[in-house]
């Protein structure tokens, strides 16, 4: 009879010998970094802070130079005056009295200082003193003076004065010639001079230019700076008593 059994199996040649050549071979190689590679600084910061201290020293300015602006003379009369300072901002008045000593000054209605010297006088009697006020009034303002009998009157006004220097001197004699010396502290200051004489002034000298000169009553200043220490000013006159006083004044 006819043999049925298969000579070989059966089994189907076309089955899937593997898995799906299309699913993801790999994963990814690696993940990626959060961390930066390298610190990022700002590249605009600047490189150097700056420096505050100044490359070079710097000192202050020095102070202007004294400069003289208006000066005149009052022959003797009583008070009141009128005297026109211009535009000065330190004035001083050399007041001589012929029977006694000015005893207050007032320029404007406000108060003058005397000088730290105070009164001074010939052995015949003429009388001085000198005053100072700093930021006068300016133009044409009364000068009231306190005192018995009348004034002679000098006056002269500067700019760039802070004060008083030093310490001022008066010297009295007779002669033809009267010296006063002054001690001198500040660099920049001028002298001051104011003179009587019993007889006649006839001039200035050392560090004494003549600005007002009404015979036995003088007024003068040095007209430049003087160095420091004992400065001298000199007055010329005829032969006769004199008294002398000179200050300094500062920038």
């Amino acid at each position: 009879s006819p043999s049925l059994s298969p000579s070989s199996s059966g089994s189907p040649s076309n089955s899937p010998s593997n898995s799906p050549s299309n699913s993801p071979s790999r994963s990814p190689s690696s993940s990626p970094s959060l961390s930066p590679s390298s610190s990022i600084s700002p590249s605009n910061s600047p490189s150097r802070s700056p420096s505050l201290s100044p490359s070079s020293s710097v000192s202050p300015s020095s102070a202007p130079a004294i400069a003289r602006d208006s000066t005149g003379n009052i022959a003797l009369s009583a008070s009141p005056h009128t005297i026109n300072n211009v535009a000065g901002t330190f004035l001083i008045v050399s007041i001589g009295g012929a029977s006694a000593y000015a005893s207050a000054v007032t320029y404007n209605s406000v108060a003058m200082t005397k000088t730290s010297h105070g009164d001074f006088k010939t052995a015949g009697g003429y009388f001085g003193n000198i005053w100072y006020l700093a930021s006068p009034a300016t133009g044409s303002n009364s000068l009231a003076i306190t005192g018995t009998g009348n004034f002679a009157t000098q006056w002269v006004s500067y700019t760039n004065v802070s004060g008083i220097d030093g310490t001022s001197s008066v010297a009295s004699g007779s002669g033809t010639s009267v010296s006063t010396s002054t001690s001198v502290t500040a660099t920049g200051c001028w002298l001051v001079t104011a003179t009587r004489f019993e007889g006649n002034a006839t001039g200035g000298g050392t560090n004494n230019t003549q600005l007002q000169n009404s015979g036995n009553h003088f007024l003068g200043d040095s007209n430049t700076t003087v160095g420091t220490g004992s400065q001298t000013a000199t007055t010329a006159g005829n032969s006769s008593a004199y008294v002398s006083a000179t200050i300094s004044i500062k920038p």
